[in-house]
């Protein structure tokens, strides 16, 4: 059976480089000028600034998403070796939403997803509720304690929108995986997990475009456990965005079903919308629960199904 995902809360800075670690200056909730980013070349460090600014300016003029504006933001490196930050947003001292941007090999920054509301990817207070919870460390771990006692070793690993997961390893060397919005425990190895190196996922780029004009289209959330006469019929064809599109403005209620690391897990989403601008291929809005999360067309058409 698939499982339901579910949500998450909060936002810290872990480190900005996989061998370093980092200082990340936030920005007061309030302005739009992106964090500083240390430890990176120059060169990057202001591409990755000046790239950041400009994805506010621009999402913040769509509706929905008009508090960006004055978004303070945290910077978070994404790991190991792929090239990725994690960009936390928070208005008036409340998550906002997030955004992960990854670099090509020849450096091209793009945006990968985006999403808002009161959840994010990576909030190490929810994996240390639910590590608690499962009973995987002890009730007298306090939170200062569980960051600083040097007895585990956090790293957020996004190898694609699809694929993404908390690796912990404790100090005898065992390794844990989490779900990166709850924080639950995945029933996965790291021998399983060595064959999931760093994917070739094709990201939005401007030549995927399918509009000159900016469009969107937003739907009600459901649940898409509400009926399960999906689960028993073959995926829908939806070779381009534009026969996606087509499904959804007939406001179909459409599922979206993927299995990140084989038959070992399965996930489900909502599809509610999506949003077109201009020189950036769609993305496809995806809900789970109380968040909303964009994702390119093409990492989803790679990636699973739509039913």
């Amino acid at each position: 059976m698939l499982a339901n995902q579910r949500t998450l809360l909060g936002i810290l800075c872990i480190a900005l480089t996989l061998s370093m670690p980092c200082a990340v200056q936030a920005v007061p909730s309030g302005g739009t000028e992106p964090a500083a980013v240390v430890n990176e070349a120059p060169a990057t460090k202001d591409r990755l600034q000046d790239f950041i600014k400009v994805q506010l300016e621009t999402l913040s003029e769509q509706q929905g998403y008009e508090s960006w504006k004055r978004a303070g933001i945290e910077v978070t490196a994404l790991g190991p070796g792929t090239h990725g930050w994690l960009v936390l947003l928070n208005v008036n001292g409340r998550d906002a939403g997030y955004l992960i941007i990854t670099a090509g090999d020849d450096g091209t920054l793009t945006l990968a997803e985006y999403g808002r509301g009161t959840v994010a990817l990576f909030n190490l207070k929810t994996l240390y509720a639910a590590m608690l919870q499962q009973e995987l460390i002890p009730r007298t771990l306090s939170w200062y304690a569980f960051q600083n006692n040097g007895k585990y070793k956090f790293m957020p690993v996004y190898l694609s929108p699809l694929q993404a997961f908390w690796q912990v390893t404790k100090r005898d060397g065992t390794i844990l995986y989490f779900e990166p919005r709850t924080g639950e425990l995945l029933p996965l190895h790291k021998a399983q997990m060595a064959a999931y190196g760093r994917l070739s996922v094709s990201m939005p780029t401007s030549a995927a475009a399918s509009s000159a004009e900016p469009d969107s289209l937003m739907l009600a959330s459901f649940d898409p456990y509400e009926t399960l006469t999906w689960i028993r019929k073959a995926p829908e064809t939806v070779p381009t965005f534009d026969a996606l599109e087509a499904l959804l403005r007939q406001k179909r209620k459409t599922v979206y079903s993927w299995e990140p690391f084989g038959r070992t897990l399965g996930y489900t989403a909502a599809v509610v919308g999506f949003e077109v601008r201009p020189g950036s291929e769609p993305y496809v809005l995806l809900h789970h629960e109380d968040s909303t999360r964009a994702v390119s067309f093409s990492s989803l058409q790679q990636s699973g199904g739509f039913y």
